[in-house]
Order: C-alpha cells, then structure tokens, then sequence
C-alpha cells in the first residue's frame, strides 16, 4: 500500500509539472537554428539554456523552465525540446536561477526606467538596490578579401549597472570614482574595502560593501 502511495505522488508530481509547462507554452514557435547565422558570436546572455523558476504577478511558480535572455530581441525565451515562446512580460515578476557559482534573481518593475524588462537584482537593501541589465547591438565591419569588400557583423554584449535609491536611478560603472560619486562616504568605504580586501569589479564584494554602507546609515 505504501509503494502505490509513493508511485501516485511521484505521479502526480510529473503531471502537475506537465500542466506548469502546458499552462506557459502556449503559442510556440520552432527554433530556427540559422536565424542568426549571418551574425559572428551570439545575443544570448548565457553560453547554455538555464534552468529557471518563473514567478506570475500572484506568486505562482512555473519550475524548472529552460531559459535564456536574448540581448538583441529583448526578449526571455523559454525552450521546450525544438519550440521556444517569448516570455509573456505582463504576466510574469520574477525569474529565479539557481546556478553552481551562485543564484540569481531577475525582476520586473524595480524602476519606471525600465519598464517592462526584467533586470538581475545584484543588492536588494533596505533603501537601496542595485540591478544589471543586459543587451546585445550589433556592430559592422569592413575587410578586403582577395579584391572584394566583405562585411562582418558581430554581436556585441553590454552589461550596464544602475543603483535605486529613494526612487532615484544612477547609471554607474565598477569603478570606485563612479561608486563614491553616488553614494559619498568615500573615506569609510574605502577603509572598509581595505580592511576586508575586497574590490569593487567583484560583484560578492560590492554586495559586501554595500551591505556596510546601510549598516552604518550613511
């Protein structure tokens, strides 16, 4: 009795993610795996498919979907075996990935700026955050080859930094100049990255950093 209790949950568990997957793959397109075959290097944000939670605006989760940001279309998409759909971003707040280094959090609506696009939250403080986005452009150009002009377009990756503070928005390199130059309190800062060895460019770092600079009220 016990062994057909635990094959009936085991059971249900597969068929309730069936129904998550059914319930957001709707509308599916095939994958064209030549649509960007003109272009050198990719948009996409991850080298692989991810695999991801997605959170609807009541909570709900959507487990274990594979998924990617593309930086050229602007678009999530979600792949499902040779079919991908765009991400539906009025219905969906979150995306959640749990990755070996560390997890990471994507959301909608952290600043009016953004509109509608999900952008990784790398500090979630009290009174201040910090978030990334990325995007992908595509540059052009010229080489002579045996007497004729070819063009080569590329792919070009760009992470940008943004702090929110009291619904004020600062576009911010990882720089110290850059970090002092919104936040102030350069003399403790810098004694505290000093003192803890910590740098800037590293994101666990400036997680730590920035935990401090709440934590002394400044």
């Amino acid at each position: 009795m016990k062994i057909i209790s635990i094959l009936a949950f085991t059971l249900f568990g597969i068929s309730l993610l069936s129904a998550q997957t059914k319930s957001i793959f709707v509308n599916a397109k095939a994958i064209n795996e030549t649509r960007y075959s003109e272009y050198k290097g990719s948009p996409y944000l991850f080298d692989d498919w991810q695999i991801a939670d997605i959170y609807d605006a009541e909570g709900k989760a959507f487990e274990k979907m594979e998924l990617n940001f593309n930086g050229y279309s602007k678009e999530i998409e979600i792949r499902k075996g040779n079919q991908y759909i765009e991400l539906d971003r009025k219905v969906f707040t979150k995306i959640e990935l749990s990755l070996k280094e560390h997890p990471k959090v994507f959301k909608k609506g952290m600043h009016d700026f953004f509109k509608d696009d999900f952008v990784e939250v790398v500090y979630d403080g009290k009174d201040l955050q910090m978030v990334k986005k990325f995007r992908a452009g595509i540059t052009e150009k010229e080489i002579n080859d045996v007497g004729k002009t070819i063009k080569i377009k590329r792919f070009e990756k760009k992470i940008e930094y943004y702090f929110i503070k009291e619904g004020k928005l600062q576009n911010v390199k990882l720089k110290k100049k850059s970090l002092y130059a919104f936040l102030g309190h350069k003399k403790e800062i810098e004694s505290y990255l000093k003192k803890n060895k910590l740098k800037i460019t590293k994101e666990s770092d400036l997680k730590k950093a920035l935990n401090f600079y709440e934590q002394e009220g400044f």
